[in-house]
């Protein structure tokens, strides 16, 4: 779900800044500046983000494993 809400907005973002800056992006020579949203630009976003959703869970879980539970209490 944070992945579609995050396309969204930057999809979103993209169409607001070119809104703002048509008349800069057209002097540019920008004929008719339109967001464009692939199914590549949202693979590259999901698997990016489930590649960090998976590195933030894993590193800690390690570290936890490595505690020995007695030693934590001591601590």
């Amino acid at each position: 779900m944070g992945t579609i809400f995050g396309c969204l907005l930057g999809y979103s973002g993209s169409y607001g800044f070119i809104y703002l800056f048509k008349e800069s992006l057209e002097k540019l020579g920008l004929e008719n500046p339109q967001p464009h949203l692939s199914m590549y630009d949202i693979s590259v976003v999901a698997a990016l983000t489930i590649g960090l959703f998976l590195l933030t869970a894993v590193i800690p879980a390690r570290n936890a494993v490595k505690i020995d539970p007695i030693e934590g209490l001591n601590q």
